[in-house]
């Protein structure tokens, strides 16, 4: 009782939630786990739970229904607190989610908010990540982000910031190319010196639907031939290979990563979806040795 999980994808298989465990019960609240961590925490006290994702074809924890003891959505956390001003006594984070929701975002526009701050983990270091619906609503909203950069009522992100982002995602690039791709997505910003994280929950996309089942890992290069879904859970991106139809990415790191009409190098798992295939980025949480990089960039903003 008390652990906490993060939901890795929509819907029940086989009566299951599809999640990896992220914080631990302790005294004093709960305690992030490592992937490491939350792995032998999961060899000791669930290892019934593991399951063969058919959909995923990868291993992942399982949570039978009845064993879930509380959902916390993004999209709720608003309605909890109310709709009245933001009262003093909220937590400094709170306040910027409520200021933020004000300066990104239209009445028509949904915004949650995740992470640490949805559970109330929150420590003074801590980002604050915010969600979106809708990939029309992602669009609005990093547009919002660009101007209020420009205007200076956003803060970018300091080069300690920025470094502390890279060692965390532990990807498969020096920090120079990371920096260089993170800064054209404007989804990360700071305000009052907290660093905030934009993403975006959207409809499932048809490519993602099919089961795949893994072949072998491969890299390539291709041309970006649809970028409407580059923000979107998973990432989806149309190349002109002619063996392979979509690009996937389950990681962050590579969420916004390439645009239309781009070349892009890709480094994946390889499957197949019957009547296509796709790659797929992000077969584990570090997604090390997978990677989408921009080769040939289309002329910048």
């Amino acid at each position: 009782s008390g652990w906490l999980w993060a939901v890795v994808a929509a819907g029940l298989e086989d009566q299951r939630v599809l999640a990896t465990l992220r914080y631990m019960p302790v005294d004093d609240g709960l305690r992030k786990l490592s992937t490491v961590q939350a792995q032998a925490a999961i060899r000791q006290h669930w290892p019934q739970w593991m399951l063969q994702s058919s959909t995923r074809d990868v291993s992942l924890p399982g949570i039978p229904v009845p064993h879930v003891r509380r959902h916390c959505q993004p999209a709720q956390f608003f309605d909890r607190l109310g709709r009245a001003a933001t009262p003093e006594h909220l937590a400094p984070r709170v306040r910027l989610a409520h200021e933020l929701r004000e300066l990104l975002c239209p009445d028509q526009i949904s915004l949650g908010i995740t992470g640490s701050t949805l559970i109330h983990a929150g420590h003074a270091s801590s980002d604050l990540d915010l969600v979106v619906y809708g990939e029309d609503a992602i669009e609005i909203c990093r547009d919002r982000v660009r101007q209020l950069l420009q205007q200076g009522r956003l803060d970018a992100l300091t080069d300690s910031q920025w470094r502390t982002t890279h060692r965390r995602r532990g990807c498969d690039m020096p920090f120079d190319e990371y920096h260089w791709h993170e800064l054209r997505k404007y989804n990360k910003f700071s305000k009052y010196g907290i660093k905030v994280d934009l993403s975006c929950v959207t409809d499932t996309h048809p490519w993602v639907q099919p089961a795949g089942r893994k072949l072998t890992r491969i890299r390539l290069r291709a041309n970006v031939t649809d970028d409407r879904h580059a923000y979107g859970y998973p990432a989806v991106y149309g190349i002109d290979d002619p063996r392979v139809r979509a690009i996937l990415s389950y990681t962050a790191t590579y969420t916004g990563q390439a645009r239309q009409g781009e070349t892009i190098e890709v480094a994946g798992w390889l499957e197949d979806c019957g009547d296509f295939q796709r790659v797929l980025v992000g077969s584990s949480r570090e997604a090390s040795g997978e990677m989408i990089r921009v080769v040939a960039p289309v002329e910048p903003d």
